[in-house]
């Protein structure tokens, strides 16, 4: 029989550690990566290492029957033993004549233990745990997220402590608060928590209540600048409404957003905009590009704040085959882009 190697290689785990977060850059977000790709790196790496781990106990079954099944066969194996079993065999039969009061006394005390709820705790625990680990990793492998939504941190809080349980791992959870970040569910537990809530209610911070680890997401925008609904909504109110008399420029490769300009940036897999260096009053601007089979990676200036369709925590993040539609103007000293979109394809 040749002989086989059972462990996972240097050069297996390394493969395998290329689809961890290890590989992730210092700010994904900024490097133009999607929600849904950073957490594939979470969860990727985790079912290549369980993949091979289950091909390497195949291996070990296979090597493991053959030499059972041989051994089993062999008609002198273990003549010691089978001399012990014997006499074992006459000892059973004799306490087999003991008095079966006591035999009934075990059988019972055993049906009690395993009927006890408290028996064993300790193993009942990790097999929850684990089983909760493969629940969530599932869920994400699947990627059935859905998302809800609060007023307030607060509100959000008082819900969860409350005992709301049909998050799942991977969900997200929107608040409506002006300055108060949005969460996304990083962890379930089996009884619910102790509320915990960090004073400062920022991006990135972990908050747990009820059955939940939440944690904000990452922004490099400073949200107590954003400006209020109502101006957005009377921004967006007043761009449906007008009409675009302004000239039509087609801009190839990096985009200074001029005031007054119509910019129509055409397909692009990557797009950078850039803003003057100082914003006049009554400064606006229109820009529109196609994402197309391969998603647009979007670079903006970190004060510009979106709204509107496909963004989230300020950031418009293009999807593919999408034509977009921005419209900026200066609202309250902030740059402000009102993102429209609508679905395209290319027929051949």
């Amino acid at each position: 029989m040749d002989e086989k190697n059972y462990t996972i290689s240097d050069e297996e785990l390394n493969r395998i550690l290329l689809s961890s977060p290890l590989t992730l850059p210092d700010s994904p977000s900024n490097a133009g990566m999607s929600a849904g790709q950073i957490k594939k790196h979470f969860y990727k790496f985790v079912i290549l290492l369980v993949k091979k781990i289950n091909e390497k106990l195949a291996d070990i079954y296979d090597g493991k029957d053959s030499c059972v099944f041989a051994h089993n066969t062999a008609s002198g194996a273990h003549a010691d033993i089978r001399e012990i079993l014997s006499l074992l065999e006459d000892e059973i039969e004799a306490l087999s004549q003991v008095d079966g009061a006591l035999g009934n006394q075990i059988t019972s005390s055993i049906s009690e233990h395993n009927l006890s709820t408290s028996a064993h705790n300790d193993i009942r625990q990790a097999v929850s745990y684990a089983d909760s680990k493969a629940q969530n990793a599932l869920v994400i492998a699947q990627g059935r997220s859905k998302a809800v939504v609060y007023d307030s941190v607060s509100e959000l809080v008082t819900a969860l402590a409350g005992g709301l349980d049909s998050l799942s791992v991977g969900d997200s959870v929107y608040v409506k608060g002006q300055g108060e970040p949005d969460f996304w569910v990083s962890k379930k537990y089996d009884e619910i928590q102790a509320s915990t809530v960090p004073e400062s209610i920022l991006a990135g911070c972990t908050l747990t209540a009820g059955y939940y680890e939440l944690v904000g997401f990452e922004s490099g925008v400073d949200t107590s600048v954003f400006a209020k609904d109502a101006d957005l909504d009377a921004l967006a109110s007043e761009v449906s409404g007008k009409e675009n008399a302004r000239g039509l420029e087609t801009a190839t490769g990096d985009v200074t957003l001029e005031g007054g300009k119509e910019y129509d940036c055409g397909t692009r897999t990557s797009l950078t905009l850039n803003l003057p260096d100082t914003l006049p009053d009554g400064y606006d601007v229109i820009v529109s590009f196609i994402s197309g089979a391969t998603a647009t990676t979007l670079d903006a200036p970190e004060n510009l704040v979106f709204k509107g369709d496909d963004c989230s925590g300020g950031h418009l993040y293009p999807i593919k085959n999408r034509i977009y539609e921005i419209n900026i103007k200066k609202i309250c000293s902030v740059p402000v882009g009102v993102v429209s979109s609508v679905d395209y394809e290319v027929i051949e």
